[in-house]
């Protein structure tokens, strides 16, 4: 999903009970603004944008989540989660998937 992007935002409806990734070229403004992450020299980076709403991050084998201070940049890894209210962003590796040309998987 991420493949190819140099940055995008965490938005979420005003209730609190869904969360977007979105192009950080065309924002929906009827959405809350979370944070920002960008990627800088191979690595991803988040910042978080407002303290009003709750927005925390696990690290990897890490049995605490970490709330977020606003404009301080949190490095991310593969295997992190951030949590946005009551919602969680999973941080993964992109593996390329082959595919043959109708679509099927490769043997």
């Amino acid at each position: 999903m991420l493949q190819d992007k140099q940055s995008f935002l965490v938005t979420g409806a005003k209730n609190g009970k869904d969360v977007f990734i979105e192009s950080i070229r065309d924002p929906d403004s009827d959405r809350y603004l979370y944070g920002v992450c960008n990627l800088v020299g191979g690595l991803w980076y988040f910042e978080t944008m407002s303290d009003t709403r709750p927005i925390g991050l696990k690290r990897g084998d890490e049995n605490v989540i970490y709330r977020l201070k606003e404009g301080m940049l949190y490095q991310l890894s593969a295997t992190d989660v951030i949590y946005a209210d009551t919602c969680k962003i999973v941080i993964r590796e992109q593996k390329n998937i082959w595919r043959e040309q109708n679509g099927s998987d490769s043997l």
